[in-house]
């Protein structure tokens, strides 16, 4: 896969996506480093800047509330959902105005459950990089989030036009985006130790104990008696997708 992805960019230098998918599945490589993985997430944010002038100037508003913008394929039942559910549930509605740009035209009960905290909810899956760009530089983002990285239907392009003026990645993604667009990254002790800041190339911003937020599930599941007790032995299982093992 990785080789194939390698072909088709060096073949097309605007399949940008080729390049990306490239570096998600290196990930999962284990001769692949730290030091492979920025190089190649540099590569891709030159790629994306080829010929492209990002915004310099931003129509926010210097009062009132502060204007959040999430980017995300993932407004749905999916782990992000699950952890950001929560911490949209406690922001402060008097200081904060949310904005959802959804990058996959998918809705569930899962969408449902977060459209409420949002004041704005736009789908831009059908616009092009330049009109979405556009769109979140128009509705005045003070501060964007990147909820994706690498991962399926992310739109990093996007952020490369710098359509606010302060951009951050967090919670769908571990790693850094290489961009030079995006300013801040924010991590905790334990999914970015001091001696990895190195292959980053945001700003870290750490909090003091965990960058997420479990969201308690909503489903009410009954549970019966530990095995264990009667079997004598754990028995440790993963739902997992079998690549990630």
């Amino acid at each position: 896969a990785i080789a194939h992805y390698k072909t088709a960019f060096n073949l097309r230098p605007d399949l940008v996506v080729a390049l990306s998918n490239a570096i998600f599945v290196l990930s999962y490589h284990p001769d692949f480093t730290p030091a492979d993985y920025i190089e190649h997430a540099r590569a891709y944010d030159k790629a994306i800047c080829e010929g492209l002038t990002p915004f310099e100037k931003w129509n926010c508003s210097s009062s009132g509330k502060l204007r959040l913008g999430f980017v995300s394929g993932d407004l749905r039942t999916h782990p992000v959902c699950y952890f950001l559910e929560n911490i949209l549930k406690h922001l402060d509605q008097e200081k904060f105005e949310l904005v959802a740009y959804s990058t996959f035209a998918h809705s569930d009960e899962g969408t449902q459950r977060l459209k409420k905290y949002f004041q704005l909810w736009r789908t831009i899956d059908d616009l092009n990089d330049n009109e979405a760009a556009q769109c979140i530089h128009e509705d005045g983002v003070h501060i964007l989030f990147d909820l994706a990285g690498y991962t399926a239907h992310n739109r990093l392009p996007v952020f490369a036009h710098k359509p606010a003026p302060v951009q951050v990645t967090w919670l769908g993604y571990f790693a850094s985006t290489g961009l030079s667009s995006i300013d801040y990254l924010i991590a905790d002790p334990h999914t970015l130790p001091p001696d990895q800041e190195p292959y980053f190339s945001e700003e870290i911003w750490r909090l003091p104990e965990t960058r997420l937020c479990f969201s308690e599930p909503q489903s009410d599941v009954s549970v019966d008696p530990l095995p264990a007790l009667e079997n004598g032995y754990i028995r440790f299982a993963s739902f997992n997708q079998l690549v990630k093992m």
